[in-house]
């Protein structure tokens, strides 16, 4: 699946917010964010409802004036740009198409808007899996042809940043598995991906760095490999062989915890590597648990918060600045 276009290097600005602000009346909602989504990579924006998330990518793109601070595109604030869609291609909120419209008619208004050619609509609907479904009205369109549809619109232009909020929201495994695919060829081709996401399982499979913020304030801005070799997740499993099994995950690196007489609690390893290791070993297993992400659990420790006001993170549409 490429994503269309040239192949990109990989190098330049990409996304760059330094001490970004934005105040809301009385009300802080972003404070002194500041970093940096590289070209070439997938950077994941992570933040409960109303951390700022939604806020700070609509500075970004110029739709939101920031109280101080800078948030630069390619080397540029966004009003500056001369010809922004083929610069950075977005996902905001709502698709904004009409119901009755087709998928090739909508793409179609928004390519003459911007001066690009009908054969760009062609290649970017076949990007997207849609070109036998353009000429179906947008309405008959499932939640998953919308936001591919919405992922079109934003590379009209073939941009070489994408800003992306919550991209996977509401989809079904397959259109996950699809969307996670599609994000992580466009990073390969040396595009900036940065995108928004309370899946944080999801973004420890795609991307390469992690910003969280809560509350308007920056947590972290990190490799995502650092982030998860700083944290493991807890997964339990339940065996007749508890201590061969503890036996056999101190051997791969792992630590185990004898909960029961049949239950154990690993650390360090992923439930797969649990599940690999006693298959290799011919341990039975009557149960294997992952506990959460290890983004989850960083993110967790961050906030100071624990496992019962987790589902805030789950509810990404609270996020209205």
């Amino acid at each position: 699946m490429a994503a269309g276009g040239a192949q990109r290097t990989g190098q330049g600005a990409g996304v760059v917010c330094q001490g970004l602000t934005k105040d809301f009346g009385p009300r802080r909602v972003v404070d002194e964010v500041s970093f940096a989504a590289p070209m070439g990579m997938v950077t994941g924006f992570v933040g409960v409802n109303g951390a700022g998330k939604t806020t700070t990518l609509r500075i970004v793109l110029g739709l939101v004036a920031p109280t101080s601070g800078t948030a630069l595109v390619a080397g540029k604030r966004y009003a500056q740009l001369a010809r922004p869609r083929h610069v950075v291609g977005a996902v905001l909120d709502r698709l904004g198409a009409h119901p009755g419209q087709t998928g090739l008619a909508h793409l179609k208004i928004l390519a003459a808007a911007a001066g690009i050619a009908d054969r760009r609509v062609a290649q970017v609907l076949e990007l997207v899996d849609l070109a036998a479904d353009r000429r179906r009205r947008i309405g008959g369109y499932s939640l998953g042809m919308r936001q591919r549809l919405a992922l079109a619109a934003a590379l009209l232009g073939d941009p070489e940043i994408l800003i992306l909020d919550e991209p996977a929201n509401g989809l079904d495994p397959l259109g996950i598995r699809w969307t996670r695919g599609f994000l992580r060829q466009l990073a390969d081709d040396g595009r900036c991906v940065l995108v928004s996401s309370h899946q944080l399982g999801e973004l420890a499979v795609i991307a390469d760095r992690v910003v969280m913020i809560d509350r308007g304030r920056l947590l972290a801005d990190t490799a995502t490999d650092s982030a998860l070799a700083s944290r493991s997740s807890e997964v339990t499993a339940r065996t007749p062989e508890p201590g061969r099994l503890a036996e056999l995950v101190a051997s791969a690196g792992g630590t185990a915890k004898q909960a029961d007489d049949h239950e154990l609690v690993v650390r360090g390893l992923s439930a797969e590597r649990v599940g690999e290791i006693a298959a290799g070993a011919g341990v039975v297993l009557h149960s294997l648990v992952g506990g959460g992400s290890a983004l989850e659990e960083l993110f967790l420790e961050l906030t100071g918060a624990d496992r019962s006001s987790a589902g805030a993170v789950d509810n990404p549409r609270g996020d209205g600045r």
